[in-house]
């Protein structure tokens, strides 16, 4: 199998495969009013599902609780959009689900992001966002 029908075979098991070889995403989440909040985010993709980490108070944790639909788009350092985006649903992952969450983020972005993470602040109020393709991946059932 050549290396382009491998990466043709994951992208249809990983809706988010096409964001992979980036740094950034860009995370759209909604306002009640439908307004998009756009916020620059390092993820990592396992399984098809995106993993980012963030604040339990942030203003997308917030908006994800009231509407879990969300936009992603490769984007740069700065929110600079360099792709198209992607529709999808997400939801902050139960504290049983950190270990992992946390694993696979740290396995991208190695020594950067242990020493990023708040744990090495001394704080203690992280947790983690997953994204997935459908709303029924959210709910444990089939798609």
């Amino acid at each position: 199998m050549t290396t382009q029908s491998l990466q043709h075979q994951g992208e249809t098991d990983n809706p988010f495969a096409s964001l992979s070889p980036y740094e950034f995403v860009l995370l759209t989440t909604f306002r009640t009013s439908g307004a998009g909040v756009p916020t620059a985010m390092w993820f990592a993709s396992e399984h098809g599902k995106l993993y980012m980490v963030t604040g339990r108070s942030t203003g997308k944790l917030k908006r994800i609780r009231m509407n879990s639909r969300v936009l992603l788009a490769p984007c740069d350092w700065m929110g600079n959009v360099l792709g198209p985006q992607i529709e999808g649903y997400a939801r902050e992952l139960p504290v049983a689900e950190h270990v992992h969450a946390n694993a696979v983020l740290a396995q991208k972005y190695g020594e950067q992001y242990e020493m990023d993470s708040p744990e090495a602040d001394g704080e203690d109020e992280e947790t983690f966002i997953e994204v997935v393709s459908t709303p029924h991946h959210l709910k444990g059932e089939l798609a």
